[in-house]
């Protein structure tokens, strides 16, 4: 991608009081965007979540771990992938508890990096 020098420069030769409202709307707009975004994402965490809770106290732990995943997919946050490995755990078969290791590890490499894993 080319920089069009002409039209940056006649951008850098406005007036101080011209560019720097110019360079604020643009600056919010790039917020208020992200946030827009930031919101969407923490209403579908917490829709997955809720409804990971509801799997999970059903004992539906491959459903429950299933919605944790796409909740971390979401909103990356630790407690995600805490709650998925106690719903591998759940499973009761090796191999699930195998998983549930990984993702214990990935918690614990979040919230306590530099700990001994």
């Amino acid at each position: 991608m080319s920089v069009d020098r002409p039209a940056a420069r006649r951008l850098l030769s406005l007036p101080p009081l011209l560019l720097l409202p110019l360079l604020l709307l643009l600056a919010l707009s790039g917020v208020a965007g992200a946030q827009a975004s930031g919101g969407e994402a923490t209403r579908a965490a917490r829709a997955h979540n809720a409804a990971a809770r509801e799997h999970f106290k059903r004992g539906e732990y491959a459903k429950a771990a299933g919605r944790y995943e796409q909740a971390f997919k979401a909103r990356p946050l630790p407690v995600f992938l805490y709650n998925i490995a106690q719903s591998l755990k759940r499973l009761g078969d090796l191999l699930q508890k195998k998983r549930a290791l990984v993702y214990y590890d990935r918690y614990l490499a979040l919230v306590a990096p530099g700990a001994p894993g």
